[in-house]
């Protein structure tokens, strides 16, 4: 490092150095030291003025250690090594530290330091030597004006936890963004300052920063930086001297703390607090002194003579005299002094009186003044009954506690010093019980499966000092198991060993349950109470092991599922969901595992079970379902299933291929029990429409004979022919999702009812486009109620929008419904409904169709 560099940091230390060589006579003896260099510092703290001094003659003054200081430089040239003393330096005020340091032979460097302390009343000797060496001035760097460093010294490496290679991403690494952000905007003003006066070179900045060790650990530094100049005046370089200061932080904050809390406690207290000088004038107050005195502000006692303020007479008016005056007694006595019976006056003239504690104030064995501490007896009073009260409140709440409060030995019995009332209820046993074991130890309470586990961590928690929790099962006097909470500490003594175990069991039974249900919520279908999907993708994955194979998948798809809740409503739909998973689980052993994955799914996993025995339990399961279907006669009521299988063997196998092709081999088996199922759910929902309303198999003919005139007089197709005459048969398939008694109601419909009645096109279309034979004409039936005018319903269609087919059935139903009995008016002849027909037609009816229909009048 060049020269100039090295005497830059020296300079900006607080360190006083000298550079010396020891002289020899012609014995070979050391007679005296040569000084090489010197800096101004190191003369400033031996009090030397001039440049050409002897060094030896000026030591003894100021520096007087054991033996002569040439026998220590001799001591220090043989072996090599370095030794440090302390002294007063009356020039500098302060203590400071002389560090000879051997270079090589003859050659040493001397060092002095100042020795920062703390004030003796907050440390003890033995913490003040540790602050000294913490603070010691001294950890060096330079950075170029990249920020990149250049130079450090050991100690700040040390400090920093880092290798000198691993600092070398020291802005990134070991800077805080507030501390880089500190840096920058310092560095950028000494540019500025250098630029406008052309010294920064002679000019230092103070501040502190927060640098981050190798562990991320924050190391509060303080630092004096400056930048160094070339000839040119141009910034090449910024020099700092860094000393960790993080214990000093530390105590600062402690000293704070303390100073807060202090006069928090001055201001808390419910006692007055005052103080008095020598001649009895008031030095200080606290907040409760001024409320109990009725002051509102302390400068009206500060100075003031209290004898004279608060404790000039008696109850009855007498002058008290100072011979008899409390305070007069602590100035004469000068020791502490106690009275529960003072009189002391308010600024009101209303008096109280006071239990008072006079404290004489020493410094050094001589009474500087009292402290004066006192307080109502009132609010003594009140303050006892509240302590009483807190009392009666701890020990109702320790009654009632779901649990037991105890203190017992750290021992594996635990053996009980104190259990409370409420030990009865959560174990069976009486707290004398459990007290010094008489009767039974706590641990035999405990599972047994769980006594070693919570030895084991309350072990770990007293050796870690931290707090213990843990839940375990106890078994009560009668049998009963219950789950508790221990929360609880060890409590030790002066010598740190553990002295007790305090704490809190808790009954937390109720909320175990509670967990348990919510878990089994988690895994569970809520329907059914078969395992859910989340449960099955986990074991699907356990199972996915060479132990458990051969592994097959079984999977089943309720069919028609979609189409009976259309028609009947999810409860029935539901209904059948229950129903299947009950058939599936009596069907199936208990080692496998029963799925509900999907709204008309269930997965099986069965672990160790070939491609045979599969297809023979699918068949167990097909003939338990036509033995359940012919004990139902109620069609909507039978199970239908389909399923299907695939047998992982070995390993190499993928679950996802396997589980695709038990899926494929279910739905290739679904279509070809699709057609027939689907009839019979029709079959079941026409049987279940005509007996729900005034829909019956007479009405449907005589509306596909009706319907079928108007088709071929407008030249349908054949076609065409075939779907109208499905539509008149079930265009009003919608009704089996309303009310029956809506449906049958004798009098007008209210609003409410209206507004059901009117979703049944909505309905029907739903339930024909669930079956594949019906899509056709799922359209016809969602429009077969709309109106030429638009009026009409769900989608208020207009004119031709409306397709063919629906008006065709409007007109034909509209004409059989007028001239047949319903159960709210009767039947009106032939004439005055083709009347109607023709009166609305263009508004509820195609005016062509009317037409039409009216003109075929003698075929019906």
């Amino acid at each position: 490092m060049e020269v100039f560099i090295l005497k830059e940091i020296i300079n900006q230390s607080s360190i006083g150095y000298s550079y010396q060589k020891v002289i020899y006579d012609n014995q070979g003896q050391i007679v005296d030291v040569e000084i090489l260099d010197v800096n101004d510092l190191f003369k400033n703290f031996l009090g030397i003025n001039e440049n050409d001094f002897k060094f030896l003659d000026i030591m003894p003054k100021v520096f007087n250690p054991k033996g002569d200081w040439l026998d220590i430089i001799s001591q220090i040239n043989k072996d090599k090594e370095s030794k440090s003393f302390d002294f007063y330096s009356f020039k500098v005020n302060c203590n400071c530290n002389i560090t000879v340091k051997w270079i090589k032979d003859d050659y040493f460097l001397v060092l002095i330091k100042p020795i920062s302390v703390f004030d003796d009343s907050l440390h003890s000797l033995k913490k003040l030597y540790q602050i000294i060496s913490n603070n010691v001035a001294g950890y060096l760097y330079i950075l170029d004006m990249n920020y990149n460093l250049y130079y450090i010294s050991q100690p700040l490496l040390d400090i920093l936890e880092c290798t000198e290679n691993e600092l070398k991403s020291f802005w990134d690494k070991f800077l805080t963004a507030e501390s880089k952000n500190k840096v920058l905007k310092i560095v950028l003003e000494e540019v500025q300052y250098q630029k406008t006066n052309h010294d920064a070179n002679h000019r230092n900045r103070t501040f502190e920063l927060e640098l981050l060790n190798k562990n991320k650990e924050p190391i509060y530094t303080e630092h004096m930086m400056k930048l160094l100049v070339d000839k040119k005046n141009k910034p090449f370089a910024i020099i700092g001297i860094a000393r960790d200061i993080s214990l000093q932080k530390q105590h600062e904050l402690e000293l704070k703390k303390n100073q807060e809390q202090l006069q928090l406690i001055l201001n808390s207290t419910v006692e007055g607090i005052y103080g008095l000088d020598m001649e009895g004038r008031c030095t200080f107050t606290n907040a409760s002194c001024l409320r109990l005195l009725g002051y509102d502000n302390e400068s009206e006692l500060i100075g003031k003579k209290m004898q004279e303020l608060i404790h000039y007479k008696t109850l009855d008016g007498k002058p008290i005299s100072k011979e008899k005056s409390l305070i007069q007694n602590v100035f004469k006595k000068q020791e502490f002094t106690y009275s529960s019976n003072v009189v002391f006056w308010r600024k009101d003239k209303t008096h109280f009186i006071a239990e008072v504690f006079a404290h004489p104030q020493k410094v050094d064995g001589k009474m500087v003044g009292v402290v004066i501490t006192f307080y109502d007896v009132t609010i003594t009073k009140k303050v006892e009954e509240k302590l009483r009260e807190t009392e009666r409140s701890k020990s109702v709440l320790l009654s009632n506690l779901p649990g037991i409060a105890f203190r017992c030995a750290y021992d594996k019995d635990w053996t009980m010093y104190f259990v409370s009332d409420g030990c009865l209820d959560l174990t069976g046993y009486k707290p004398e019980d459990l007290i010094n074991n008489s009767k039974i130890t706590y641990n035999s309470l405990i599972d047994p499966k769980y006594r070693q586990r919570l030895w084991d961590k309350w072990v770990m928690i007293i050796n870690e000092k931290k707090q213990f929790r843990e839940e375990y099962p106890i078994i009560t006097k009668c049998g009963e198991r219950k789950w508790v909470l221990e929360q609880g500490q060890a409590i030790y003594n002066e010598h740190g060993e553990v002295e007790a175990i305090e704490g809190l069991v808790v009954d937390i039974t109720e909320q175990k349950a509670k967990e348990e249900e919510v878990r089994y919520l988690s895994y569970h279908d809520g329907l059914t109470g078969l395992y859910n999907r989340i449960y099955f993708e986990m074991e699907k994955k356990r199972l996915d092991q060479p132990k458990y194979l051969p592994l097959t998948v079984l999977m089943g798809d309720i069919n028609g599922l979609k189409l009976t809740n259309d028609a009947f409503g999810h409860d029935e739909g539901d209904r059948l969901i229950i129903e299947t998973a009950r058939l599936l689980r009596e069907c199936l052993e208990e080692d496998v595992i029963l799925a509900r994955t999907g709204g008309d799914e269930f997965s099986i996993l069965m672990p160790n079970t070939t491609s045979g025995k599969a297809y023979a339990i699918m068949k167990k399961i097909m003939n338990a379902q036509d033995v359940f279907n012919e004990s139902r006669t109620d069609l909507k009521a039978r199970i239908n299933i389909s399923l299907g299988y695939a047998t992982k063997e070995v390993m190499e196998q993928k679950m996802s291929k396997i589980l695709k092709q038990a899926e494929d081999y279910m739905y290739k088996r679904k279509l070809l029990e699709r057609n027939s199922l689907h009839s019979s759910i029709i079959a079941s929902i026409k049987t279940t429409m005509y007996a729900n309303s005034q829909e019956t198999e007479e009405h449907a003919e005589r509306l596909n004979k009706l319907s079928h005139l108007i088709g071929k007089k407008v030249n349908l197709t054949p076609e065409q022919l075939d779907e109208l005459s499905l539509l008149a048969t079930l265009h009003d398939i919608g009704k089996v999702g309303v009310d029956k008694e809506i449906l049958n109601k004798p009098g007008p419909l209210t609003d409410e009812e209206w507004e059901e009645m009117r979703k049944h096109p909505e309905i029907g279309y739903r339930i024909a486009m669930a079956s594949p034979d019906l899509v056709p004409i799922a359209k016809y039936i969602l429009y077969h109620h709309e109106k030429w005018d638009g009026t009409g319903y769900p989608e208020g269609l207009i004119g031709e929008d409306i397709p063919l087919l629906s008006r065709i059935i409007a007109v034909a139903d509209a004409y059989d419904a007028m001239t047949n009995d319903r159960p709210y008016r009767k039947a009106i002849s032939k004439e005055e409904a083709l009347k109607e027909l023709i009166r609305n037609a263009g508004t509820q009816f195609d005016p062509y169709i009317v037409s039409v229909f009216v003109s075929l009048k003698d075929k019906f």
